[in-house]
């Protein structure tokens, strides 16, 4: 994927808000597939310099932290409630 990105002149990369990251061997491999990580304030900076804007405050306020949630509540209610993930779950 990440060399897909490349050829069309784009700068595959990973963006990681949180100072607890994926493993160490996950972030290698994906790096060796040309994927650029941000961690932490590295991401911060990143999002800073993209887009102009303190994008962690942005996602801290609670307006906002409470629209995501819902999303994502949203999102895995579908998934569990998903004749996919109902078969599945009888497989095991």
């Amino acid at each position: 994927m990440a060399s897909l990105l490349q050829e069309e002149g784009l700068f595959p990369v990973y963006l990681i808000f949180s100072e607890i990251s994926p493993g160490d061997e996950a972030i290698a491999r994906l790096q060796r597939a040309g994927w650029n990580f941000f961690v932490g304030e590295n991401a911060d900076d990143f999002m800073y310099n993209l887009i102009g804007m303190d994008f962690a405050k942005i996602l801290d306020k609670p307006e906002i932290k409470n629209e995501i949630q819902n999303e994502i509540d949203a999102l895995m209610d579908k998934m569990r409630n998903s004749i996919a993930f109902r078969v599945g779950a009888r497989i095991e």
